[in-house]
């Protein structure tokens, strides 16, 4: 059941672990209290389960502020809009320590090479991961399906992946994995009617989630739970129940990175491993016969496609202009160039319109959500000469009083201060129309508690940021009304 509303009588920003997200609400744990949030549409893609956010009171319903950056997140393709169009990234869990696939030993029958997937996203993102068979009261002791399934298993054995083997009913294993569990926080991933939120119910006795059993016509699971949800566990840890998956995507990997997300290694041996690439042990010989290779199942071999991620569905980018000659003194002309077109955020995957209609401005750099940018020019804005291209962190804002000077000064126009996250190089851009005013704000609250470092670099290029005396002015200036003070322990 959906949880009611609650409110906060604090008027300060308190921190909070995401436990479910609905559509408009997050359910948010705040210390021992569980309450509702409001979920701002802005941040609707930037928030999941698992993500610790920091949120303000309100007369009726606690609203999302800000997430804070993640130390680990598992993602996957989301579904596209339109065949051939680009897939944005879907993030099922975020700050887990662990993920576990969880297949059934019968009842559906398990489907080997989508855990080969659920393991090589997991070592893409670099997520330990333990493997769990439920169901195990379904082979009985000895059979040909038993021996079948330790065969099988074996083989993730020898590279390495701890294997548990579970029944609900009976409750074996439960006391060795729930030990394990007890380290952090695990992801449970799998096909639905696997026995992911039963093990969940055995574990946790007062989840009490739905569960309903396999479709004893087709053989497949049915789709019970909706939406990912963090449980904590009483002997500490903490286990994440998500809907089952069908299929699974790689996010972000690209044909010359799969190597790196298997403890085998790629081996190229003919046309399908030219295109795919087929996985072979480490201690395969280098050069001549494979006699390893007939014993290896046929799903560890290619049945991996990776999906490209930021590089699917996107058009080539257009030519690049011809650069301006050189002058007699040896020095560039710099025009300003518009920006080429429509482009697609490095961070957030957010659709970037580059019409001026829209934001205001003639070159359009950063992304109107997160306000990350991309290191692309070099002397002046829109020249297009820098090879870095690296994101661009926004870091502080800043007010431009006059050409090349940057200060505290009230009454000039208001600027963002980016930071390439690569070379360290500083960017000033002017805040678009369309910049979001509370991820403005969010930048603001960030740039209270920089580092030494990096302070010290902005006053070694003469850039005064905005400080803490100057935050009624900003929010008046961003929202239009005057803001509560920061506390200290807010921006620690």
């Amino acid at each position: 059941m959906k949880p009611q509303p609650s409110t906060i009588v604090d008027s300060a920003l308190f921190t909070g672990l995401v436990l479910q997200k609905y559509i408009h609400q997050i359910q948010v744990l705040a210390g021992d209290h569980t309450l509702m949030c409001a979920l701002p549409p802005h941040l609707a893609t930037h928030v999941a389960a698992g993500d610790v956010v920091r949120c303000e009171p309100a007369p009726d319903l606690p609203r999302l502020v800000t997430v804070l950056p993640r130390r680990s997140e598992y993602s996957r393709p989301a579904a596209a809009s339109r065949p051939g169009a680009h897939a944005p990234q879907q993030v099922i869990a975020a700050n887990v320590d662990w993920v576990m696939p969880v297949f059934a030993a019968a009842s559906p029958t398990p489907k080997w090479n989508l855990l080969d997937r659920f393991l090589a996203a997991a070592e893409a993102q670099g997520l330990p991961a333990r493997i769990c068979i439920t169901k195990c009261d379904l082979t009985p002791s000895g059979s040909p399906a038993e021996q079948e399934l330790h065969e099988t298993l074996d083989l993730y054995r020898g590279l390495g992946y701890p294997v548990f083997f579970v029944s609900a009913q009976t409750g074996s294993g439960l006391g060795e994995l729930c030990g394990h569990l007890s380290q952090g926080t695990t992801l449970l991933v799998g096909k639905s009617g696997v026995g992911k939120t039963t093990l969940l119910n055995a574990l946790l006795p007062g989840a009490d989630q739905a569960t309903r059993a396999v479709n004893a016509v087709t053989g497949k699971g049915r789709h019970t739970t909706t939406a990912a949800r963090l449980y904590p566990l009483p002997g500490g840890g903490a286990v994440m129940d998500t809907p089952g998956m069908r299929e699974f995507g790689l996010w972000d990997i690209t044909p010359e990175d799969m190597a790196a997300c298997f403890p085998e290694r790629i081996w190229p041996v003919g046309h399908h491993a030219r295109r795919y690439g087929c996985l072979l042990p480490r201690n395969a010989p280098p050069l001549g016969p494979l006699p390893l290779w007939p014993q290896l199942p046929t799903r560890r071999r290619t049945r991996l496609r990776c999906s490209p991620g930021r590089h699917a569905g996107r058009r080539p980018p257009p030519p690049l202009p011809k650069l301006p000659a050189l002058e007699s003194r040896g020095r560039m002309k710099h025009y300003t160039h518009p920006t080429f077109g429509d482009f697609t955020c490095c961070h957030c995957r957010q659709f970037v319109s580059a019409q001026a209609a829209f934001s205001g401005v003639q070159n359009r750099n950063h992304c109107p959500v997160c306000l990350y940018s991309r290191h692309l020019d070099l002397y002046r804005a829109g020249d297009r000469l820098a090879a870095c291209k690296a994101p661009m962190r926004p870091v502080a804002l800043t007010l431009k009083r006059s050409p090349k000077k940057y200060g505290p000064d009230r009454h000039g126009e208001l600027m963002i201060v980016h930071r390439c996250q690569d070379c360290g190089t500083f960017s000033i851009n002017r805040v678009a129309a369309d910049d979001c005013a509370d991820s403005l704000f969010a930048v603001f609250r960030a740039s209270l508690s920089l580092s030494a470092e990096i302070l010290a670099a902005l006053a070694q290029h003469s850039i005064q940021i905005l400080t803490a005396p100057d935050q009624d002015a900003l929010h008046a200036r961003l929202f239009g009304c005057q803001s509560l003070r920061i506390p200290d322990w807010a921006v620690s």
